[in-house]
């Protein structure tokens, strides 16, 4: 009874630690913005990869992710954002990679990497970003975090001769994923009415 007693402050202090570090936990959140500085058909552009949402008690730490865009696209440069090491030429298997050592960036915003493209007409193009979690090559990996978090979004490119703008497309795989967490839950619900 003794050593159960003499425990507790210590597991109150544990679930507080615990409590308090998912509180303040970095929730990140890829997006893209498009640099149209020369918004013309056969210009150039820029689409800036950025993260946001690392919470100021975090850093990135590391990247990688693989891209896809349309055959009417023309990848002329990557550079890894300036925060960062370029790792690209390192892992076969992802076309875009970056570390940082020894402090890593945190907040919003944070340049990842910038693809600079230029379409030789004008159109509707897509563009998107892909990580597989399962490969320690990809993903967003933070200094505090345990685990890795997913840099896939998809998005389209409308380019007109007078401007490149970006418009948001969901992903099939997340619709999917709702979907079947929808129908989970109303089959459970139903479950539990009946027992």
């Amino acid at each position: 009874m003794k050593v159960h007693k003499a425990c507790l402050p210590l597991f109150s202090a544990l679930g507080i630690y615990l409590f308090a570090a998912n509180a303040f936990a970095s929730n990140p959140n890829v997006s893209f913005a498009i640099d149209n500085s020369v918004p013309a058909t056969e210009a150039s552009f820029t689409v800036d990869v950025l993260v946001s949402g690392i919470d100021n008690s975090d850093q990135v730490v590391a990247f990688g992710f693989n891209t896809a865009y349309a055959a009417s696209l023309t990848l002329n440069s990557v550079s890894v954002g300036s925060s960062f090491f370029d790792n690209s030429s390192l892992f076969a298997d992802t076309a875009i990679a970056g570390s940082v050592f020894p402090v890593g960036p945190n907040g919003d915003n944070i340049l990842l990497a910038a693809l600079q493209f230029s379409a030789a007409t004008p159109g509707v193009f897509y563009f998107s970003t892909a990580s597989d979690i399962t490969n320690p090559d990809q993903g967003l990996l933070l200094f505090n975090e345990g685990n890795i978090f997913d840099l896939s979004l998809s998005q389209v490119i409308n380019v007109s001769p007078g401007s490149v703008s970006l418009a948001v497309i969901p992903l099939p795989a997340a619709n999917l994923l709702f979907a079947s967490g929808l129908l989970a839950m109303g089959f459970f619900r139903n479950k539990f009415k009946t027992a």
